[in-house]
């Protein structure tokens, strides 16, 4: 039987058939598994989604939580704070700290007597 060029013969359903078979084994071996085992994958990825989604809802309501009981300890501090008669005073400037300057000299001098110091209360610790 001839359909424009193409000769319709025992080769061409054969083949067919054979394409009919191969797609079956492919479909039922393969695309099912793999079909099923991507849906498996995405289910538990909208679980963990969601998981992560409620967690975040539960942290978020903890940090509100904890921002509300701070604003409460606060203004309660600020409630009862004890108020002095004159106020608050602050200092404009701080004043220098006055270190006495000591010779090379002497800064070796007092190196080496707290090294023997130190050598002596380990002498005296350890034996």
């Amino acid at each position: 039987m001839n359909v424009g060029d193409i000769t319709v013969n025992a080769t061409i359903v054969v083949q067919m058939l054979n394409f009919w078979i191969a797609y079956l084994l492919l479909r039922t071996l393969l695309f099912k598994p793999v079909y099923r085992a991507i849906m498996t994958q995405e289910k538990t990825e909208k679980g963990l989604r969601e998981a992560i989604t409620v967690a975040q809802g539960s942290i978020n309501q903890s940090k509100q939580e904890q921002r509300t009981l701070w604003q409460k300890c606060h203004a309660y501090f600020e409630k009862n704070r004890p108020r002095t008669q004159m106020g608050y005073t602050t200092v404009s400037k701080i004043p220098p700290i006055e270190a006495p300057i000591i010779s090379t000299a002497q800064r070796t001098r007092l190196a080496e007597e707290a090294y023997k110091e130190i050598i002596k209360q380990l002498e005296i610790g350890s034996g």
